[in-house]
């Protein structure tokens, strides 16, 4: 079976979603085999590039069982300090990162790093990748301070090797901005942000996708610092720029009408937002599902939104429909579930219907008691939630809103 053949064959096997991982590995070991003879090290690339598919198309859980039969045959064959062993480990430490094991991910993260480091050297694309690879790990795991110097050696890598106007250097620019953004430090953030813009319309113009995701960040940036005029600016630049790529119906502009809704609420233009909020629901149903983790977020902004409006019963309506979905989906006992409760709880409260709030609150708690555990901040004020509507609903005392948190 030439080589062309057998990966095609292999990417029929993993096509089928119903079956066991554990049988499609092994049916996919030998295809190879027979193909190539046992433990080939194109067979090991092939599982790499394979598994590497998998994640990206959101098969984590099928991805993280192929990588490790990938890795063992490269380091059998090539050994520890070979450059396809390290891809191998980014891969795979990527997969880790999708499914949040942000500590077994920075373990194999920095095994590529130095093994990159020793046979690459520490001026090649490869290493820079590492650099940067490991220091969103660390800030997708919140330690940001640690994640800004291996962005900064990632960047100062990209620049040496590609010059400061190339499109690779935008992206870890854009990196390190969100970093800064994290750590507070909007004004640097701005112009690492703006930097990146710049970048991107020069190398691929005006119209393309990076730049709208360049003016998605500076907006971001821009709107915590309160600029919201200048924030609505950008956001709409992204608005425009991606609906001219993908048309108004693709799941693309839900983002973009969700940023515009946030915006326009916060310069108090409500009429303008709801039709946002509304475009961002319904794009999300209609090309991701009712039960797509992107439509309940969509869903519950609106619902938000109007219940900052006083429209309670819509509010209610939307807030019901995404518990259901969540119930459905993630099951009764989740975190989810805690604070779906706590939503409807706190909306019934602020109308003055504490004895229906009570057992909503009640339920919050006791999730969050259940994963949390007794001492967690949410748990804490889902309590405190409880205490003050049972409170209220014994009284006839003023009514209280209690901040929503969670």
């Amino acid at each position: 079976m030439a080589e062309d053949s057998l990966a095609s064959a292999l990417a029929d096997v993993f096509t089928d979603e119903d079956r066991p991982i554990e049988a499609t590995i092994r049916t996919a070991l030998g295809l190879a085999e027979r193909a190539l003879g046992p433990d080939h090290p194109r067979t090991a690339d092939l599982f790499t590039r394979i598994a590497n598919g998998l994640n990206l198309a959101g098969r984590y859980d099928e991805a993280a069982a192929l990588f490790p039969v990938a890795l063992d045959m490269r380091r059998r064959l090539l050994g520890d300090d070979h450059a396809d062993t390290a891809t191998t480990l980014d891969f795979m430490a990527s997969n880790l990162l999708d499914l949040y094991a942000f500590d077994e991910a920075e373990v194999l993260f920095r095994e590529a790093l130095e093994i990159r480091r020793r046979v690459l050297g520490e001026d090649h694309d490869e290493t820079s990748d590492s650099y940067n690879n490991l220091g969103l790990c660390l800030h997708n795991a919140g330690r940001y301070a640690e994640a800004e110097p291996l962005l900064r050696t990632a960047l100062d890598i990209g620049e040496r090797l590609t010059g400061p106007d190339h499109a690779d250097t935008a992206m870890t620019l854009q990196n390190l901005g969100q970093n800064l953004e994290a750590q507070d430090r909007h004004a640097e953030a701005e112009a690492v942000h703006q930097r990146a813009l710049d970048i991107r319309l020069r190398v691929l113009g005006l119209d393309h996708p990076d730049v709208a995701m360049s003016h998605g960040h500076m907006a971001s940036n821009l709107e915590a610092q309160k600029k919201y005029d200048a924030a609505e600016i950008h956001y709409r630049k992204a608005l425009e720029i991606t609906r001219l790529a993908h048309g108004e119906d693709d799941r693309n502009m839900a983002g973009p009408h969700g940023n515009m809704a946030r915006i326009l609420s916060l310069q108090g233009r409500p009429w303008e937002a709801e039709e946002h909020h509304r475009r961002c629901v319904d794009i999300n149903r209609r090309t991701r599902g009712d039960d797509d983790m992107h439509t309940t977020i969509a869903e519950e902004q609106l619902a938000a939104f109007l219940e900052a409006l006083d429209r309670f019963d819509e509010a209610e309506a939307l807030y019901l429909k995404v518990h259901r979905t969540h119930e459905r989906v993630a099951g009764p006992n989740t975190p989810l579930m805690a604070k779906s409760f706590s939503r409807i709880g706190i909306l019934r409260m602020r109308q003055g219907r504490f004895k229906e709030a009570l057992p909503a609150l009640r339920e919050c708690l006791r999730l969050f008691e259940k994963n949390l555990g007794p001492d967690d901040e949410r748990t804490r004020i889902a309590r405190s939630n409880l205490e003050g509507c049972q409170q209220l609903s014994e009284s006839d005392g003023p009514i209280q809103v209690i901040e929503h948190r969670h």
